[in-house]
């Protein structure tokens, strides 16, 4: 890097929480760590909005999307020489750089959803007429961008450590009285889809009488119902939208952290549980922050149940620096 003048200003374009998910609560972080954003585009509409303390930067969020979207057509349309770094969750949104206008400036691109699926015609011309820096989050993704410059490649990464949460008066009450109930508090998170494998937790949980499984459900899907009816009147307790600090509160307060998706990017929560001082459960459909003890996908209850035990049981490792690459702009606006 030629000095912080070469990368200061930087226009991030993603959103903040709410929703939280992978792409909010990454860029949550990043504003709150790297003084180089000058600007940030929200396009994820919402009722409420969380702009971190630290953040000095602009703001530029309208409750209608197209508005925040033209907003950034007029900005990089009058604007040269610009260092842009687009967050997405799936290649869908590729369709909004198909239009935006650039003018000498260098935009990179992170997509954070595990399977990013086919690769259209469209999309693959988008990626090469207006994207300079790639950054794949795995293996899967980076195989995904075969077809680009191996130069334009720079392996990534979608993790910024989170800070100590805020202590929750109201959510420590609860786990007080979880307990006094329940031998231990397991954690699982994310959409109420089926990538996550949330009715698997919830079959373990018919295994395990004496501990409780809470899962925190945010953003959209089509199996919340279900899942509600599911955990009715079982050692099960539903969260819906909690904040970052509160699900990061309860997490640190629990015993294990389930992750069975059978998608995904990183998993951010995994690396979380890990620096807290959590046993952490994940399955290997990617590269797993180290301290996770890793599980097929599929894995049969019974199976999985044994696992849980064993990992319960086992004392905790020591947590060492293990140099775990973090995300920085030195690497990619050079």
């Amino acid at each position: 890097m030629r000095g912080d003048d070469q990368v200061k200003n930087i226009v991030v374009v993603g959103g903040l929480p709410h929703p939280i998910g992978g792409v909010t609560t990454f860029i949550s972080r990043l504003i709150k760590s790297e003084k180089s954003v000058g600007v940030l585009f929200d396009l994820y509409p919402s009722a409420h909005k969380e702009l971190p303390e630290k953040y000095c930067g602009s703001y530029i969020y309208s409750s209608i999307k197209v508005i925040t979207v033209l907003r950034l057509f007029l900005y990089v349309a009058m604007r040269k020489n610009l260092n842009v770094h687009f967050n997405f969750s799936t290649p869908r949104s590729l369709a909004l750089l198909r239009w935006l206008p650039k003018k000498k400036s260098k935009w990179a691109l992170t997509l954070h959803h595990g399977n990013l699926g086919k690769m259209e015609p469209w999309m693959a011309r988008v990626l090469s007429r207006k994207v300079d820096v790639f950054l794949p989050l795995n293996t899967i993704q980076r195989q995904w961008y075969s077809h680009v410059e191996t130069k334009k490649i720079v392996n990534s990464s979608s993790y910024l450590p989170a800070g100590e949460p805020k202590c929750n008066r109201d959510l420590q009450a609860e786990i007080i009285k979880y307990r006094s109930k329940y031998d231990q508090i397991i954690i699982c998170s994310g959409y109420p889809t089926d990538i996550y494998n949330h009715e698997d937790a919830f079959e373990l949980m018919a295994l395990r009488p004496k501990d409780l499984l809470i899962c925190c459900l945010y953003g959209p899907g089509d199996l919340r119902d279900k899942l509600t009816k599911l955990s009715y009147g079982k050692n099960i307790i539903i969260k819906e939208s909690f904040d970052e600090d509160s699900f990061n509160y309860l997490l640190k307060s629990s015993d294990l952290y389930l992750r069975l998706n059978s998608e995904d990017s990183f998993g951010i929560a995994v690396a979380d549980a890990v620096n807290y001082g959590i046993r952490v459960i994940a399955t290997n459909v990617c590269a797993r922050y180290p301290g996770a003890i890793i599980v097929p996908v599929g894995q049969s209850v019974t199976e999985l149940n044994e696992v849980v035990q064993r990992t319960i049981d086992s004392p905790l490792m020591e947590r060492l620096d293990i140099g775990m690459p973090k995300f920085e702009y030195s690497r990619i606006f050079e």
